[in-house]
């Protein structure tokens, strides 16, 4: 499994692609990427120097101090926040730090159906799973709910999500790693 992958089908574009390559692996999550060759690039001559690559700088992703504060003003001010919690939070090994901020905040937590492992079906706080299959607890939590807090979930919307309410403020929480 790769983060990012590419076909390198000329040797021509192989400096491009290269750069690419490097910087998908320095940003984001950690993980491989892959860069694949045809046979005809693989067996031509090739001089290095037609490389023209200069090293990107690791960068991490982060919301504004602006932006974090909004977020925790919208929440503390909501009277019937949910916690919608996905996959990514399995990726970040976060489920330990979630259950620890829905107690302190008595927030319920929902998961999707990729994040089902990211917050205990057995905890007080939690509402099940939504999407197709979602728990009655979920539907009537969301149509109650007037702020709902993504973490490690992007809100796609697919029959395998829960359908977010439409007039609800959403905020996002993402890339916890």
């Amino acid at each position: 499994i790769t983060k990012w992958s590419a076909m390198l089908y000329t040797s021509d574009t192989m400096s491009a692609v290269m750069r690419r390559a490097f910087t998908h692996l320095k940003h984001g999550r950690l993980g491989p990427v892959l860069v694949e060759m045809t046979n005809d690039v693989i067996t031509a001559d090739y001089a290095g120097d037609q490389v023209d690559y200069q090293p990107v700088a690791r960068r991490t992703s982060a919301a504004s101090t602006e932006d974090v504060r909004d977020l925790v003003t919208a929440l503390l001010k909501a009277s019937n926040p949910v916690i919608n919690a996905g996959h990514g939070l399995m990726f970040a090994e976060a489920t330990p730090e979630l259950v620890e901020f829905a107690e302190l905040t008595h927030i319920p937590v929902m998961t999707t159906l990729a994040g089902k492992s990211a917050f205990p079906e057995n905890h007080r706080l939690a509402l099940g799973t939504g999407g197709s299959s979602g728990t009655l607890m979920v539907h009537r939590f969301l149509q109650e709910t007037d702020f709902v807090l993504g973490v490690g979930t992007s809100f796609t919307k697919s029959v395998f999500t829960a359908p977010m309410p439409e007039t609800v403020p959403l905020a996002q929480v993402t890339n916890c790693a």
